[in-house]
């Protein structure tokens, strides 16, 4: 899916706020474990996941040692006799874990109990936030499912991509903005961490027009422009207002394979070390696969 953003959305709803209000959802233990029978218990020690279960004590002359059942995956305790093991490892990650304790007697398995587990963890924070070519991005965050965005404390948008167009936010006075960056999962097992704050300098912006070329050939429509420089180009392809795609270029060519039929308008941006370039648009038509423009 692409980033979803409008300016009818926007509202002045600080980062702290936010945060605030996901975490008083999430305002319960942060793990609890539910026994079937005495036998098999789970308690948390300075964030660690510690499993207890009674001793097994029938048969020994054949007892091995212990195996533990993680949602049916199986870790075997070869000559280990403690009734005691850390399974943090065994649980990462959030959510319901159905545990299981037996006694390995001569490979056969003897059940001494069970309980269920539930454990509720923070997603990771957003890392690596950049903006380049009036694009956001930043890391993906394991389990993330959205992003929230944040602009100088303004909530701006959400994305459920790594990225997020923000030229038009970035039109302002100052030669820096603050850009805070929330994960949220749609889990009720992942919580939120704190945001990720990053200060992004901003770079002045200059008009400069390019000489526009738009010709079929057997790959489909090409769009080609002189090379300026050691300039990072980038566009945005629209038809009737709505952004059909969008990315950087490593050269001074686009090639889309299949245009349907309709008309369009390719905007392009440049970036160096010191200033952004809008390199301004072209519209062109698509008829039956020939492409003819203005």
């Amino acid at each position: 899916m692409k980033p979803s953003f409008s300016r009818k959305s926007i509202s002045v709803i600080s980062v702290a706020l936010i945060v605030t209000i996901m975490m008083a959802v999430f305002s319960f233990s942060s793990s609890t474990a539910l026994a079937e029978d005495n036998s098999v218990s789970v308690s948390v020690e300075d964030g660690k996941y510690i499993l207890s279960w009674r001793a097994y004590s029938a048969d020994t002359s054949s007892f091995n040692g212990y195996v533990i059942s993680v949602d049916g995956s199986y870790t075997y305790l070869d000559g280990y006799y403690f009734t005691y093991f850390d399974i943090t490892d065994l649980v990462a990650g959030g959510g319901e874990h159905q545990i299981s304790v037996y006694a390995s007697l001569d490979g056969g398995l003897q059940r001494i109990g069970s309980c269920l587990v539930k454990v509720i963890v923070s997603l990771d924070k957003a890392r690596n936030i950049r903006l380049s070519s009036g694009f956001l991005f930043w890391d993906k965050v394991k389990n993330a499912d959205v992003y929230l965005v944040f602009i100088n404390n303004v909530f701006v948008g959400r994305t459920d991509e790594e990225t997020l167009y923000a030229d038009d936010l970035l039109s302002t006075t100052k030669d820096s903005v603050i850009v805070a960056i929330v994960p949220f999962s749609d889990s009720p097992y992942h919580i939120s961490p704190a945001p990720t704050y990053q200060t992004i300098n901003l770079k002045k912006v200059i008009e400069a027009d390019l000489d526009f070329y738009v010709f079929n050939t057997k790959d489909g429509v090409v769009i080609s422009w002189q090379p300026v420089g050691e300039i990072l180009f980038s566009y945005t392809l629209t038809k009737d207002g709505e952004t059909i795609s969008y990315g950087n270029v490593t050269s001074s060519t686009l090639t889309f394979e299949t245009l349907a039929d309709g008309t369009y308008s390719l905007s392009v941006f440049g970036e160096d070390k010191v200033f952004k370039y809008d390199f301004g648009a072209i519209t062109f038509s698509v008829e039956n696969g020939e492409v003819t423009y203005e």
